[in-house]
């Protein structure tokens, strides 16, 4: 097992409210699958990644982002190997921006930036 852990902060590292979706993602040839997912609790994850071993018995690397509810992603896949047993992410940053009628932090919508 695989544990990811880290928090979610908005560009000026306020964390992001509950309830977005830390997930790894298991690629394969032609096919991807979802391995493990989990909802950020007060802006903090962590995400229990199964192992799977390729054929020569090694540890696969694996992607790791984090979507919203509607399963829109908010960060670029990361890469992270499935050799480390414990990963700390430190802060992940997803850009956030107010719509222009909502004064509420909690109605915001998400974008990844380059």
């Amino acid at each position: 097992m695989v544990i990811v852990t880290g928090r979610v902060v908005d560009e000026k590292g306020t964390q992001l409210p509950d309830g977005l979706i830390a997930e790894a993602i298991g690629e394969w040839l032609l096919t991807s699958e979802q391995l493990a997912k989990t909802e950020t609790k007060n802006g903090r994850f962590r995400l229990e990644v199964p192992e799977i071993l390729d054929f020569d018995e090694l540890p696969r690397p694996f992607k790791f982002r984090i979507t919203d509810v509607t399963k829109r992603p908010l960060t670029k896949d990361r890469e992270l190997n499935g050799t480390d047993k414990n990963q700390e992410l430190g802060d992940i940053v997803v850009h956030a921006s107010k719509w222009k009628d909502c004064s509420s932090p909690r109605h915001r919508y998400y974008s990844i930036r380059e």
